[in-house]
């Protein structure tokens, strides 16, 4: 399981939530998730480092990265990794060496985006990959790094979350996710039979919170332990 996220960007449609507690924080199954945004008041070196550890903590969850992309000139490996802030006292010349710098300590063997064997501009990629694709200080700039591996930075005074919500929306657009396998999340969930009781019809009793949230799953798995006990 990853670090709790700020902001998962994640199908609502196709991917269920395999828990909510009373805060309603959520468990998603990461292949239903397409980006994970995280939110900090006032970025600096370790806050930015600290976001760094979160959106890895996520993609590190990725058994079998998979491009996705409905763009046959880019590839799309999600769930994408975004940091925003809405203070940052450095200069946005320092906040892209910073970002630069974690992005080839926290190496990874995949980016989640970038030009395609079919695009033109696969022969300019720099063949370096990076973890988080760009981090967004309201009324100062973004960082970010280009379809062919270059990190650029793009000062605004004005406009910046606008530009990172259009181009979320964009990649957001060229994503087809498949729907999450959830059998692969319970099928290695095991039930004590010593701690349950049979009942009248057949069943063994247990917690009815679970039955209520994965009624089907939790039947069908303790009829099956039950008639292995005889």
């Amino acid at each position: 399981m990853s670090r709790q996220c700020d902001i998962i960007i994640y199908d609502a449609l196709n991917c269920p939530c395999i828990f909510t507690d009373e805060n309603l924080n959520q468990v998603l199954p990461i292949e239903g998730v397409y980006a994970v945004v995280e939110v900090k008041t006032r970025l600096t070196n370790s806050a930015m480092k600290t976001g760094f550890e979160q959106i890895r903590s996520v993609k590190r969850l990725l058994e079998s990265p998979k491009n996705v992309s409905t763009n046959e000139m880019i590839d799309i490996i999600p769930p994408l990794g975004s940091i925003i802030c809405y203070d940052d006292k450095r200069s946005l010349e320092a906040i892209y060496e910073n970002y630069v710098s974690l992005n080839k300590k926290y190496d990874q063997s995949y980016s989640s985006h970038s030009y395609s064997k079919k695009s033109p501009g696969y022969a300019n990629r720099t063949n370096e990959n990076f973890l988080v694709e760009n981090v967004v200080v309201i009324n100062k700039g973004i960082v970010y790094y280009m379809y062919d591996g270059f990190p650029v930075m793009y000062p605004s005074s004005s406009d910046s979350l606008g530009v990172f919500i259009v181009e979320m929306l964009v990649h957001l657009n060229e994503i087809k996710l498949e729907v999450p396998d959830l059998l692969s999340y319970y099928g290695n969930v095991t039930i004590e039979y010593d701690s349950l009781t049979r009942t009248s019809n057949g069943y063994l009793e247990i917690n009815k919170a679970r039955m209520q949230r994965f009624p089907e799953f939790y039947r069908a798995n303790v009829q099956r332990h039950s008639k292995s006990k005889g």
